[in-house]
């Protein structure tokens, strides 16, 4: 993030990840990480924010990054767009993998200049 200019703000909540597996939790924030850095570095304002708490009987994850222009209104299906298609476009999945085994909820919006990945996991399905 630095080499790119990006300015990054961070907000976990004490033992909100606790019940996660570290390799899923590795898994989850690389690959937002990676699709929020590749997003932002492109963009003006350069910057990415991610709040992690616990609501209710909920583990979120809200992460967002900037943006120059829509991304979902030419890509709705998030796709890769890098040329090797048989080395890239496995994020998107993987995330959508783990909230599929822990029936979580993921939306993707963009609101502001915004790309918002929205995550709610049950606790209790951990």
């Amino acid at each position: 993030m630095r080499k790119h200019g990006i300015k990054c703000r961070i907000r976990i909540m004490e033992h909100s990840l606790d019940m996660l597996p570290h390799d899923e939790i590795a898994v989850l924030f690389g690959n937002l990480f990676d699709n929020a850095i590749e997003a932002s570095k492109n963009s003006d304002k350069k910057i990415i924010k991610l709040d992690v708490c616990l609501q209710d009987s909920y583990i979120s994850v809200f992460i967002k990054n900037s943006i120059d222009a829509s991304v979902l209104e030419t890509n709705e299906e998030l796709n890769t767009t890098k040329s090797d298609k048989s080395f890239h476009g496995f994020g998107i999945k993987n995330i959508k993998r783990i909230m599929d085994k822990y029936n979580g909820l993921i939306r993707f919006d963009e609101e502001n200049g915004y790309f918002i990945c929205d995550i709610l996991i049950p606790v209790h399905f951990i």
